[in-house]
């Protein structure tokens, strides 16, 4: 079985997941600054329109752990879809009077953003034939980071209302197509024996030994800790604020174009990290992009400090991106949950998330005070002292899966190609 399988076709839908997320993470780098120019709006407004969704994200994750204990995989994403298209259409009512009623639909889309992180890359995990995980879940981020260019590209040059009715529209789409791609639990799947179903039955059953028992406390301890080396480098606040940063740097291009061409380069590390999969070792790709992230921030650190170059403000962020696309942004994301039995996969997956987002919100909130008072040279270098954990963390912990995790995914995907 190759990766151009059935199991692609089913992907497809699944992967307008992480475009949501791409949208919703990427929607204030082109809007916040025409609201800001438009309504002259606060600094404290501006910081938490910005800054809650990756707060409220953290709730996110345990409703699609909530809601997947009555529904399949398919229900919980139109659901969410639904959720998402009423936020897009009420932030065309978003007026200078009311900004604050923006604050709370962007609270709002954090929790669609959490619950996208939660099913996106489950889903995908479990219709991933098992020497091909790696692959899909580098195409979740390679989704995320193309859904952010296309967001950057059209809002350099239209009003964000246009991006309101793209998430609305691929929300729709998704809602329209997901019904054909299969269940993975035989608990949902009509189609499905008593005896899978029983056998499902007690995979849930499985979920009260807790993910917090001894057995896998240091597992739990070393997600927590890979995600928060992941999203502490500052990614978010950069991608949140990548135009900002452009047009501070002095940047003689379009902002918004600067920032759609730096985020490609993430798409470029997500392509030649799935053409790598299985070739190289997972530590190696991990070393490969943290070294990368480390030596971009630092130097970025100096060259905001010593203003060397505004061109060169560009090729580090390029740099970073590339670099943070290889490993450093998609490795957590589906090498943690491998690591856990598949009945505490979810509740892993939520964990995972909530970590992801708790990370986000504190560097997103707390950088604008870190630029008034240090200024970016103080920023970056912080940013560049937490690559320098990843890389001595990861290579102490990152390691290829075991033998026993991949007998699991075995079975796992043998009951679900006989659901199908």
């Amino acid at each position: 079985m190759g990766v151009f399988s059935v199991e692609l076709l089913y992907a497809l839908p699944i992967i307008l997941t992480p475009f949501t997320f791409g949208f919703i993470i990427g929607y204030t780098s082109p809007a916040l600054p025409y609201y800001e120019d438009k309504w002259n709006i606060s600094s404290i407004q501006s910081t938490f329109f910005n800054a809650i969704t990756a707060l409220f994200a953290c709730v996110g994750p345990y409703l699609t752990t909530f809601l997947l204990k009555f529904f399949g995989r398919r229900v919980v994403i139109v659901i969410i879809d639904i959720i998402n298209i009423i936020s897009w259409a009420c932030l065309f009512a978003l007026s200078k009077k009311i900004f604050w009623f923006g604050i709370i639909i962007r609270a709002l889309q954090g929790i669609i953003l959490g619950a996208c992180t939660a099913i996106g890359p489950l889903y995908l995990v479990e219709i991933t034939p098992p020497s091909y995980v790696e692959f899909y879940g580098t195409l979740n981020q390679l989704c995320i980071v193309i859904g952010i260019v296309i967001l950057y590209i059209i809002g350099q040059y239209y009003h964000p209302w246009v991006l309101h009715i793209l998430a609305i529209v691929t929300s729709v789409i998704q809602i329209t197509f997901i019904w054909f791609v299969p269940e993975t639990s035989p608990l949902y799947d009509k189609t499905a024996s008593s005896t899978e179903k029983e056998s499902s039955d007690e995979d849930k059953g499985d979920i009260k030994e807790s993910i917090f028992d001894k057995a896998y406390i240091k597992k739990v301890f070393i997600m927590i800790a890979v995600m928060a080396s992941q999203q502490l480098s500052g990614a978010n606040a950069m991608i949140t604020n990548l135009s900002s940063l452009f047009e501070s740097a002095h940047v003689p291009h379009p902002s918004g174009l600067a920032a759609a061409i730096t985020m490609f380069a993430q798409a470029l590390a997500c392509i030649a990290a799935a053409a790598i999969t299985g070739k190289i070792k997972r530590r190696i790709m991990w070393l490969m992009s943290t070294i990368t992230c480390f030596i971009s921030l630092f130097v970025y650190a100096l060259n905001q400090k010593f203003n060397w170059s505004s061109t060169l403000s560009i090729v580090l962020q390029f740099l970073y991106q590339f670099g943070f696309g290889i490993a450093l942004s998609p490795m957590p994301w589906y090498s943690s949950p491998e690591m856990f039995p598949p009945a505490l996969r979810p509740m892993a997956s939520s964990i995972n998330s909530m970590t992801s987002w708790l990370c986000a919100f504190i560097i997103i909130f707390v950088y604008p005070q870190m630029k008034d008072h240090i200024g970016d040279f103080g920023a970056f270098l912080i940013f560049s002292a937490d690559a320098l954990f990843a890389i001595i963390f990861g290579s102490i912990v990152i390691n290829e899966p075991s033998k026993d995790d991949e007998n699991l995914d075995d079975n796992n995907d043998n009951i679900d190609n006989k659901s199908r």
